[in-house]
């Protein structure tokens, strides 16, 4: 199978989605495209105006036209591709990569992967406008906020209060603590609490209704038995499981691979009980308590 359309990873924010995308993007005639959703990558003529956007077939035309030619420029322009790659490695400097981006014709002109946990809140608009495959990557609540802990990272709630019509269609029961955590400070656990929350009552809504379509893979899976699991993955994506990619992912799960996406998987799964405190373990399984059970069993708190 010779698939040629947009892939679409995505899942809430430290929960798998680099590793994820990067271990497809390794394979033969695939171009990584890194979330043109995310501000923070200040690239020219960027048509979005929030964090987690919200887009649907009800925006404006000129809007939902915008956002498509930014995609398609992104995806389909080799001049932009590698130029914004490279921006984005002297800004960060990433210099170790230049080389792996100017080898090969699949970084100019390959099959798109969108690797994008900004885009998840949209995620059912890119399918249906893009045809995408969409791959969501699923992560524990106390595995992510001990994640989210340890990056000392915080959401952006304001951007989301912003979004009235989509608070008003999806999210109306978070708006009275959307407004309260824009305006006050509150802990990394309760942030993460929160945006747990409200992704995951995304998440839900997509698998109740793409559950045949799109590719729902828990983190802790693809950690605990990664070959099996990219197996499957790659069979989904239409995408050759090469001995190459085999490789990748046993040094990038093993600890062998030297760089920031090495880990030994299997060990990784447990960092949070270290990370987090007990009573933040029962803060955070108390304040999912509505949602985990859809997605985790009562054992994986253990």
């Amino acid at each position: 199978m010779n698939k040629k359309n947009l892939i679409l990873v995505t899942g809430l924010l430290r929960s798998g989605t680099t590793w994820t995308g990067k271990t497809i993007a390794a394979a033969k005639g695939i171009k990584y495209l890194n979330e043109p959703f995310n501000l923070d990558r200040q690239r020219k003529n960027c048509p979005f105006k929030y964090y987690y956007q919200f887009i649907d077939s009800n925006d404006k035309i000129s809007d939902q036209t915008a956002i498509i030619d930014y995609i398609n420029h992104i995806s389909q322009s080799p001049t932009f591709y590698v130029s914004d790659q490279m921006r984005l490695m002297f800004r960060y400097k990433a210099f170790k990569n230049i080389l792996p981006l100017l080898w090969g014709k699949k970084n100019f002109f390959g099959r798109p992967l969108m690797k994008d946990p900004i885009a998840i809140l949209s995620a059912e608009w890119i399918y249906k406008t893009f045809g995408a495959d969409v791959v969501i990557v699923l992560r524990h609540p106390a595995a992510f906020i001990g994640s989210l802990k340890t990056a000392g990272w915080a959401i952006p709630f304001p951007h989301l209060l912003e979004q009235k019509r989509m608070l008003n269609m999806y999210f109306n029961e978070f708006i009275p603590k959307l407004e309260s955590y824009s305006k006050n400070h509150y802990d990394v656990i309760d942030q993460g609490i929160l945006i747990w929350n409200i992704v995951y009552s995304r998440i839900k809504y997509y698998s109740d209704i793409y559950k045949n379509e799109w590719y729902f893979i828990k983190h802790e899976a693809l950690s605990k038995n990664s070959i099996v699991e990219y197996t499957k993955l790659f069979n989904f994506l239409g995408i050759e499981f090469s001995d190459k990619i085999k490789s990748i992912i046993a040094k990038s799960s093993d600890g062998s691979s030297i760089n920031h996406l090495s880990r030994n998987s299997v060990q990784n799964l447990e960092t949070w009980k270290t990370r987090l405190t007990q009573e933040e373990i029962s803060r955070i399984k108390s304040g999912t308590s509505n949602l985990y059970s859809y997605f985790y069993d009562e054992k994986d708190w253990n």
